[in-house]
């Protein structure tokens, strides 16, 4: 028995100017102490919630340089690091404010776009202008002057794995990887395959794949190599070409994807389930940042709908067979396929190969409830039958074209 998610209005909580403390509805980053309290940086404004309280930050509150929060990031011994739109970077130790600036500082821009920490616990940070290291004392810029940048040195996310590999995404400049000190630029113009240029996050998955999340690419997986897999509506059940942010959960294994169009969208194997303003709570079509916390809930940031939590264990805690939904029928198919629906509750049906790739094979609508699909054309192996609710879930069922006698 195949189950499919059907999604719980109790899953989702939402944050926003008219309810809560949040001080702007639109939420870029967000991070988490080891306590559970919660950093959130908005468009005008950064704020703390311990799931009760909400305390902001502002220019005229506190030691904050400019409104505009871009990035965060917190290091072992609590400090807070703020990035900036105009005013730079700021440490924040519960305390006390600490300003870095291109006045006061070798920080080659104000605009702080990304922060990470090495395992060793430098600050890495992603400017318009450069990559820079931060060791408590110096400030070290990676540059057109000095680094193996070959479009652009724009730098758009950072991810540093626990091996101290470090993973770059730029705006218009490629993918970086660089392990010791020896850099990998991945441009098209190089030849590498890449889809795209640009990339406004990375990550790595337990399988040692790289993930990509493009602004007109999709979602791009990098298992090594010249081998470059691009999920985008055109070439898989993907709703979006066009992701901003990714999560990728290591238990089991799978992510989240944000985008600027279709909300948030769910990767689970070959099935992507979107969850947006049109079929769920999520308040918005775009998708600004998304983390997990260590209890594993998930915090998403949207453009102009605030901040939404969502707790998958309600989501998929609710579940109901794809017969009662549906009936794919035989799972063994020679040539036809029959699906026998239930309700009348579908929005979609496809056919997909085992790389989530869409077939040319269509359903035909035999009456109300049932559809059925010739198979004949497709050469021996195995595929899946996709349903997609009204409410915007997906529902899979794997069969098996053989030869027939």
């Amino acid at each position: 028995m195949i189950t499919g998610k059907v999604a719980s209005q109790n899953a989702w909580t939402i944050y926003n100017t008219s309810n809560s403390g949040l001080p702007f509805d639109a939420v870029n980053c967000i991070a988490f102490e080891q306590s559970g309290l919660k950093w959130i940086g908005t468009e005008f404004g950064l704020a703390s919630f311990d799931d009760i309280t909400w305390t902001i930050y502002n220019t005229s509150n506190s030691g904050l340089p400019d409104n505009a929060i871009r990035s965060l990031k917190i290091d072992a011994f609590n400090n807070k690091w703020i990035g900036t739109f105009l005013g730079g970077l700021a440490k924040f130790d519960g305390t006390s404010w600490t300003v870095f600036n291109t006045a006061n500082s070798s920080l080659p821009d104000n605009f702080i776009k990304t922060i990470e920490l090495d395992t060793v616990g430098n600050k890495w940070i992603g400017t318009i202008q450069g990559l820079v290291k931060y060791d408590d004392v110096t400030f070290t810029v990676f540059d057109f002057s000095n680094s193996p940048f070959e479009l652009s040195d724009n730098i758009a996310r950072i991810h540093i794995d626990s091996n101290n590999i470090f993973r770059i995404g730029t705006l218009n400049g490629g993918f970086i990887k660089i392990i010791d000190t020896v850099w990998t630029v991945y441009t098209i113009p190089n030849g590498s395959g890449i889809p795209d240029n640009t990339q406004l996050d990375v990550g790595l998955d337990a399988n040692g794949v790289e993930w990509l999340a493009t602004p007109a690419n999709g979602l791009v997986a990098h298992p090594g190599g010249n081998t470059w897999l691009k999920y985008t509506p055109f070439t898989s059940t993907m709703p979006s070409s066009a992701t901003t942010s990714l999560e990728i959960l290591k238990n089991p294994d799978r992510i989240w994807i944000g985008t600027y169009d279709k909300g948030i969208v769910r990767k689970s194997g070959l099935v992507f389930d979107h969850f947006d303003n049109s079929n769920s709570p999520f308040p918005d079509v775009h998708a600004s940042c998304v983390e997990s916390d260590a209890n594993g809930l998930l915090w998403i940031g949207t453009q102009s709908g605030g901040l939404a939590r969502l707790d998958e264990s309600i989501l998929n805690s609710v579940v109901e067979p794809i017969q009662n939904i549906a009936m794919v029928y035989p799972t063994l198919v020679k040539e036809e396929v029959n699906i026998q629906f239930t309700l009348n509750n579908i929005n979609s049906i496809m056919l997909l190969d085992v790389h989530g790739k869409e077939s040319n094979i269509h359903f035909v609508q035999l009456n109300a409830l049932k559809w059925r699909a010739n198979l004949s054309t497709l050469p021996v192996g195995v595929y899946f039958v996709r349903v997609t609710a009204h409410d915007g879930t997906s529902h899979i069922k794997k069969i098996i074209r053989i030869i027939s006698n």
